[in-house]
């Protein structure tokens, strides 16, 4: 801890000046909480010193890197309720006694957890790995193995029930998890983490989610026209009929019309596409993503890959017509999750290719994107045009909300995004690339050969 005496001290003047109450006066007060039975409200005064307890605490480079504030106040807050059953002559050795184990208690706190998370429509037929993220097998539809494994280890050696009780438990679990999946495709992602319980769900969630990005990375041509879209389940449109009903006025004519919303298809480990991974440096990312320590251009890479993944997964509609009558107006709307598709796809270019706040990006962005992705001054040329062509439309959509991106603007970003990524995988294993300086001298290397 880093200060003991400081916090002690704080904590004697709120006990001091603090009183515990039963009543319905909280509203006079600007923080109350109950813990231990007994209800505690603090005025201003004791909140600054609340405060600054927790400001103290949070010096502590352990406490501030494995714990949010709200788990560290609920522990002070529990701390000063336990005060008030003993005397005031008692608290200061308490409270002594109390900070002395607060770091060890701490310590103890932090546990190690599988966090196993349903994933809406991506199809596995094996045990699947990116990084430490484990993928089951999805079958047809739904498979529930690993849960049904978990639920039976933890009940094996438990005596308060028996066989059959147990045996009801687990299909009660089974049929809350196929009525959340309603017929849909769901497979587990599985990882193992380690903190208090909250920040190890939010950590494997992150985890899972950037596997998942990892994956839309090796995105094939056909996947967009098939809507294959995939995600933690809660973060992407299921499979849906959405039922239309069109009928002309002032005639007995119905049309009703059936539209289907969501993914398509289920987004497969195929053949082709796991050769695809192992062509474009999938092994080599698998041991970025994975390290202890990376490197300040291994993070950048990171980075990119989400957004691109993010941008893969941004679902599309819009209608048939060609030409729009304005590109700003609002009656084209449908167009705007091109517009999102599009603007997620050049973050996650400007997050890679950009070393300075100040430099001029729509040159050195189409400058550096050519020199990566072509080796002669005409293919250069044409990449460095489609850019400057692109950005011209990104300063449409982000200054004038207008609505001009097509699926043929998509095509080609996410092609240059794409390939601009796996270039820089591939230079990662061969410089290497350590931060954004090493790339920027290999960069103006290139220009000058």
């Amino acid at each position: 801890m880093v200060n003991s005496k400081k916090i002690i001290n704080h904590l004697l003047k709120i006990t001091t000046n603090t009183k515990t109450d039963s009543s319905d006066h909280l509203k006079h007060f600007n923080h109350w909480w109950m813990n231990e039975g007994i209800i505690v409200e603090l005025d201003e005064e004791s909140v600054k010193d609340k405060n600054e307890i927790l400001r103290e605490i949070f010096q502590d480079p352990f406490v501030k890197n494995n714990f949010p504030v709200p788990f560290i106040e609920d522990q002070i807050n529990r701390m000063i309720s336990l005060s008030f059953k003993l005397p005031l002559e008692e608290r200061p050795k308490f409270f002594v006694e109390q900070i002395k184990e607060f770091p060890d208690n701490l310590k103890k706190s932090i546990k190690e957890w599988t966090i196993i998370v349903p994933i809406d429509n991506l199809k596995i037929e094996k045990k699947f790995t990116i990084g430490d993220v484990i993928f089951y097998p999805s079958d047809n539809n739904q498979n529930f193995d690993r849960i049904v494994d978990l639920f039976k280890e933890v009940l094996k050696e438990n005596t308060h029930y028996s066989n059959e009780q147990k045996e009801a438990l687990i299909n009660d679990q089974l049929t809350v998890l196929r009525d959340s999946a309603k017929g849909s495709l769901v497979t587990f992602a599985e990882v193992k983490t380690k903190g208090i319980i909250e920040i190890a769900q939010n950590e494997a969630m992150n985890k899972i989610r950037m596997s998942l990005n990892i994956a839309r990375l090796y995105n094939l041509p056909y996947d967009g026209s098939s809507r294959m879209y995939f995600g933690i389940c809660g973060e992407v449109i299921r499979s849906n009929l959405r039922y239309i009903m069109r009928y002309e006025s002032g005639k007995p004519s119905l049309r009703p019309r059936m539209e289907r919303t969501g993914f398509v298809l289920p987004f497969e480990f195929t053949e082709k596409r796991l050769q695809f991974m192992k062509e474009n440096g999938f092994s080599d990312l698998e041991s970025i993503f994975v390290a202890k320590k990376q490197t300040d251009f291994e993070k950048r890479l990171l980075t990119s890959i989400y957004w691109y993944g993010e941008a893969i997964n941004t679902e599309i509609h819009f209608d048939s017509k060609d030409n729009l009558e304005s590109s700003s107006d609002f009656t084209h709307l449908q167009y705007f999750n091109l517009n999102q598709q599009f603007l997620k796809l050049m973050v996650a270019l400007e997050s890679i290719l950009l070393f300075d706040e100040n430099e001029p990006i729509t040159n050195n962005i189409a400058e550096r994107t050519a020199f990566l992705l072509a080796n002669c001054f005409n293919g250069r040329k044409k990449v460095k045009r489609i850019i400057k062509e692109l950005y011209t439309k990104r300063s449409g959509i982000v200054h004038h909300g207008k609505s001009i991106i097509t699926p043929w603007d998509l095509g080609q970003l996410s092609w240059i995004v794409q390939n601009t990524i796996f270039k820089l995988i591939k230079l990662n294993k061969t410089i290497p690339l350590k931060d954004k300086k090493d790339l920027q001298e290999y960069l103006e290397e290139l220009k000058l050969r």
